[in-house]
């Protein structure tokens, strides 16, 4: 049974634990904010932007705001330097949804421009332009793209009570287009469709053996000359002979009909869509990417009835310019960052002020139900009695 002496032993050293963890804790919390300035406040939407100046003189401890939609980019950022001037920051914002928004130039001479949307399943996506409402569509599982014509300067979208802003998207250089084929109304109306359309076209047709018609200056395909080239059936001989190179330094390649057996080989396809009469078919090569129409004779749906169709060489048109603008090899160039894009704000706030916290989790790391004086006097009544201890059994 262990004596008296070495129970006190004991004790005293159990004391001198306790003082120095109390010592520990006490200047965690003279380092931390809170111990700095005990003081906490909190805001909402309407306040914060009326308290930043105050709190940025004042360098309360902690500061809490809770909110029913994401903080301007201007106020983020002032709110994120308060935090790193050393208050504990702490937000919360039940109702704000993830929503990330980028708007994309098209390959495409009318200037046409895709909005891609990621957004919750079944959200209700509201998309608005510089002069109005333009859709409103809900999400779907991979969010929503929309087709926005002519040159978009910037959009805004509104899912709930998150508002996401997109600047105007960067712009591209479009070289001509190559077309190769026999003399046919296939490589005929391809032609005048994509011309059309705006594209600048450069045409090989195969009139007979050793027989042809040029259009423009048509060459070998290379990026530096062609955006894309579109092999109308298996006479084009001129593409057949740089596809492979051509494809692997970024170009597109659309093949029609029977002119798949020009696409290089060894890459599967993943088919875009299938009918009974025929599918569309789709891989990457290298850099670049390829398009393979097996439809038979997909001039005729230009002459389709107007009944079925409101505009059949609308249509056939549309169809041909999607399909090239899905490979066209286009450069870009960046356009300056708007100050007021705000592309994923959610995203956003949390990489500047940490995730959303309730107000009931907001508390100090180092904790303060406790108060420090209480705490103090408990490490002044620990080494006392430990000193009391070790003189009274004549340590000292």
């Amino acid at each position: 049974m262990p004596s008296p002496v070495s129970m006190r032993r004991v004790g005293e050293w159990v004391l001198r634990v306790l003082s120095f963890a109390l010592l520990g804790v006490l200047l965690m919390r003279m380092w931390s904010p809170v111990g700095r300035s005990a003081r906490a406040e909190s805001a909402t939407d309407g306040a914060v932007a009326g308290s930043l100046p105050h709190w940025s003189k004042t360098s309360p401890g902690r500061i809490h705001v809770s909110l029913d939609s994401t903080l301007p980019p201007l106020e983020r950022d002032w709110f994120a330097a308060i935090a790193h001037s050393g208050s504990v920051v702490t937000w919360d914002a039940p109702k704000i949804v993830p929503v990330a928004a980028v708007l994309t130039r098209v390959a495409d001479p009318v200037g046409v421009s895709e909005l891609d949307v990621s957004a919750p399943p079944k959200g209700v996506v509201a998309i608005r332009g510089p002069f109005g409402g333009i859709d409103s569509v809900a999400a779907g599982p991979n969010g929503v793209r929309v087709g926005i014509p002519g040159s978009a300067t910037s959009m805004t979208v509104y899912v709930g009570e998150t508002k996401a802003v997109v600047a105007k998207p960067d712009s591209v250089v479009l070289r001509k287009l190559l077309v190769e084929g026999a003399a046919s109304w296939e490589t005929k109306f391809t032609i005048k469709a994509l011309t059309e359309r705006g594209w600048s076209v450069d045409a090989l047709t195969h009139v007979a053996p050793g027989v042809d018609v040029r259009e423009g200056s048509p060459a070998m395909p290379d990026t530096s000359r062609y955006a894309a080239v579109i092999a109308v059936d298996s006479t084009a001989a001129l593409i057949r002979r740089g596809a492979d190179a051509f494809v692997r330094k970024g170009g597109g390649l659309v093949t029609l009909s029977d002119a798949s057996t020009i696409a290089p080989r060894g890459v599967r396809a993943v088919v875009l869509e299938k009918g009974p009469a025929g599918d569309i078919r789709a891989m990457r090569i290298g850099n670049g990417r390829v398009i393979q129409v097996s439809y038979k004779d997909l001039w005729r749906r230009r002459m389709a009835d107007a009944d079925s169709i409101d505009d059949p060489v609308a249509a056939h048109r549309e169809l041909l310019a999607d399909i090239v603008a899905s490979v066209a090899f286009a450069p870009r160039i960046a356009v300056s960052t708007d100050s007021l894009s705000d592309p994923a704000p959610l995203a956003d706030m949390v990489a500047k002020l940490g995730r959303r916290t309730a107000i009931a989790d907001a508390g100090s790391p180092f904790g303060d139900a406790i108060p420090t004086s209480v705490l103090f006097g408990i490490l002044i009544a620990s080494l006392l009695i430990e000193l009391a201890s070790r003189r009274l059994r004549g340590a000292l």
